[in-house]
């Protein structure tokens, strides 16, 4: 079973993401758009962007899906 991760800062491309996940056969098993505040993975390895992003207020986006 292959599984997908996808982190994301811009809510509009993590909605689109989403939508193309499930229009071409993957299932979404974990999703939040709140990733520090709801860990969905056991563990995250916060990126240099994501860091950055953090500290301006914003949000990280965040997704587990896998292949039907």
């Amino acid at each position: 079973m292959e599984k997908y991760t996808l982190k994301q800062m811009m809510t509009g491309l993590f909605d689109s993401s989403l939508t193309y996940f499930e229009e071409t056969g993957f299932e979404i098993i974990k999703k939040t758009y709140d990733l520090h505040n709801e860990p969905i993975f056991e563990k995250n390895i916060e990126t240099e962007h994501e860091k950055m992003f953090t500290e301006q207020g914003i949000k990280i986006k965040a997704l587990i899906a896998k292949l039907k």
